[in-house]
């Protein structure tokens, strides 16, 4: 088995066994054309949606990176087909805390690109 395939058989586990805090939301890329038009495309995720640990949030907050309001965000590679760029939005709708818009701040991914851990911000 390859390396891809392990991953991502790996996060579809994860995703199954913490389907109690996945999220069905709209992922949107922004596509400057290098003019004044931008080109938005749309993608439906699963994302789980954590809060960072207080030590994280000191520990990163030097760097000006990372607020204490910001979350992480985990999305399946398989349904993402672009990298996650710091002008992209996650919209999540649902019945609690985690609904809501949010713009990428940074995002970093696996060898084999099966899962995205992104940085996420409120709009």
């Amino acid at each position: 088995m390859g390396l891809k395939k392990v991953f991502t058989a790996g996060v579809n586990t994860a995703f199954k066994v913490l389907k109690d805090l996945v999220y069905s939301a709209t992922y949107t890329t922004v596509q400057d054309d290098g003019f004044s038009t931008a080109t938005t495309t749309d993608y439906q995720v699963d994302v789980i949606i954590d809060s960072f640990s207080e030590r994280d949030v000191q520990f990163l907050s030097f760097s000006e990176l990372i607020q204490p309001q910001d979350v992480k965000g985990l999305l399946k590679g398989a349904q993402l087909p672009v990298f996650p760029s710091s002008r992209d939005l996650l919209l999540v709708t649902s019945n609690d805390a985690a609904n809501g818009q949010y713009r990428v701040i940074a995002s970093t991914t696996d060898p084999a690109f099966a899962l995205y851990t992104i940085l996420l911000r409120r709009v």
